[in-house]
């Protein structure tokens, strides 16, 4: 290789180390700070208060959302308008000041939602009392455009959920062919309910020449249920949002549905995701889940360095048409009718395509019975087993416990590992002041450490028994202890433990000496000592009486 060919080489991995090393400087850069995460803080104010949450709210999609991201321990935080204590200049005053008194103090939001109309419109005219720097994110919206934009004082974006009205009525039209009459019901105290309504109007004025609309939304509930219940074969109910009635009074959107379709035969249809599964055939839905899901996503853009104003607005949220099984049989609707990338819910189950791994299925539970059968054979098995050996330990322990003997287990490195209550009675010390410890470290005297020690050393060294006799102090006096020391094996014949058995034998040693200082009396007494047995016979005779008699003690007995 030339000198040129080599430089060139050189030349060009530098210059791949230098892409190598900006790319890797690029990514540390762009990588989101773990400290960041940690501190991200969401304020979402919704326009409903908690118990009028439904099933498929944007709560639950902003919540999902951020656990799946970037910022998983992001703080989120929520605060509830509720329009039945009507939204009033001064319910809306005294909402500002309540969030005024319980974020002031250093609270600083990386960006805030909106979730409904209400919360919208409070948070835009009262932006510059509270947050006006904080980026907004807003969903739930039905209607939106520039100029509300332009008075919300940007930086927003967020999603739009136009309802699909005149898709769900055409699409309900279709399928029930005889229809002459749409019944739209759909409050108008609500600004929420107004915006709809207005939504509604415009969308249904192109079908007003071939379809008798009405429009229910200055009723009473009560009103609303009688005259559903006169609602003809020819009519379609469209249920909007209906959450207070022309009295004032609030309601809950399951209890609508459900005295809706109690009393009328007319088929429901509904653009709100909430109300399908409980008595709607279908429509093309809005999910607010959905729409929580896209305002977190705009959320994460804006706390990961994005700006607010360059993220688009989505107008309007995708909408999916969803009809419910349990109905469509009620209106007797063939599942062929529906267009073809229809949703169905509640549909039951096609056993057929499972009936072929019956047979499977049924040995498998066979087999795994007689698993179980066989573990509780098992399971009864041990436990018998464990209750004969604890009623066997507990005699074992009743026996050694009361054993007027002190006995000890000693381990390799000298700790004792067990000591029955014997030692108490007779040293006054209790056994589990012992346990686990040397005779180095219970502080008895050396000479007694170390007679001890080398029997126990002695055992373990040759596996042959040692017997020891000794006098210990006590605090009833000077004993004499006889002590043995026994090897313990285990399976595979290794020693492992040494058992001891100490015993007193004072009484035994005191009564020896007796016996053997008296012995010593009698054999070295000056008087002459006979001793006879019943027959007569001599038993015993010192050497004074053999003296005196002058007979050795072998022939004594032949005199007598």
């Amino acid at each position: 290789m030339t000198k040129q060919a080599i430089r060139c080489s050189v030349i060009f991995f530098k210059i791949l180390i230098f892409i190598f090393i900006a790319g890797f400087e690029d990514k540390l850069s762009a990588a989101p700070d773990p400290k960041g995460k940690a501190k991200a803080e969401i304020l979402v104010l919704h326009s409903f208060p908690p118990d009028a949450r439904c099933k498929h709210c944007a709560a639950d999609g902003i919540s999902e959302r951020f656990r799946n991201s970037d910022f998983p321990n992001a703080r989120i935080r929520h605060e509830y308008l509720d329009p039945r204590e009507g939204l009033t200049n001064s319910y809306m005053d005294g909402f500002a000041e309540r969030l005024r008194n319980l974020y002031s103090s250093g609270y600083d939001p990386g960006v805030i939602i909106t979730c409904g109309e209400n919360a919208y419109l409070f948070f835009t005219t009262r932006r510059r009392e509270l947050f006006p720097k904080v980026p907004l994110v807003f969903c739930g919206l039905n209607d939106f455009n520039k100029d509300i934009a332009a008075g919300a004082n940007r930086p927003l974006t967020g999603s739009v959920e136009r309802g699909h009205i005149i898709d769900t009525v055409r699409e309900a039209c279709r399928i029930h062919p005889g229809t002459e009459e749409l019944y739209v019901i759909c409050d108008n105290k609500l600004p929420v309910s107004r915006t709809v309504l207005k939504e509604a109007v415009k969308q249904l004025a192109p079908m007003r020449s071939s379809l008798k609309i009405h429009y229910w939304f200055d009723q009473s509930f009560e009103t609303l249920i009688n005259n559903a219940a006169n609602i003809g074969r020819d009519g379609v109910i469209l249920l909007l949002t209906y959450n207070q009635d022309s009295n004032g009074r609030s309601l809950s959107n399951d209890h609508v549905l459900k005295k809706l379709r109690e009393a009328t035969t007319a088929p429901i249809y509904s653009i709100y995701r909430n109300y399908s599964g409980n008595g709607v055939v279908g429509g093309k839905f809005l999910d607010a889940s959905v729409s929580g899901r896209l305002a977190a996503e705009q959320a994460i853009c804006i706390l990961s360095g994005g700006d607010a104003k360059n993220i688009p607005v989505i107008d309007p949220v995708p909408a999916s048409l969803i009809f419910d099984w349990r109905e469509l049989e009620r209106f007797s609707i063939p599942s062929a009718l529906l267009p073809p990338d229809s949703i169905i819910i509640n549909q039951p189950e096609n056993t057929s395509k499972y009936m072929r791994w019956l047979p499977i299925a049924a040995l498998l539970i066979l087999v795994q019975s007689g698993f179980i059968i066989a573990l509780l054979f098992i399971s009864r098995r041990q436990s018998r087993l464990r209750y004969e050996l604890s009623a066997s330990e507990r005699q074992w322990r009743s026996l050694t416990e009361n054993l007027p003997d002190i006995i000890f287990r000693i381990d390799r490195q000298g700790h004792y590992q067990y000591i029955n209550g014997a030692v108490e009675r007779t040293f006054k010390i209790k056994a589990e002041d012992l346990i686990g410890k040397t005779a180095r470290q219970l502080k008895l005297p050396e000479a007694e450490q170390s007679r001890e020690n080398n029997e126990v050393l002695s055992v373990f060294r040759d596996g042959k028994m040692r017997t020891r006799v000794d006098e210990q102090r006590t605090s009833n006096g000077m004993l004499i202890m006889e002590s043995r020391f026994v090897p313990e094996h285990d399976e595979g014949g290794h020693i492992v433990n040494v058992l001891g058995i100490s015993r007193d034998i004072t009484e035994q040693k005191l009564a020896s000496r007796e016996l053997s200082l008296r012995q010593f009396i009698l054999e070295n007494s000056h008087v002459g000592i006979l001793i006879l047995r019943h027959d007569g016979s001599i038993y015993f005779s010192n050497q004074a009486a053999e003296l005196l008699l002058d007979y050795p003690h072998e022939q004594l007995d032949d005199k007598m």
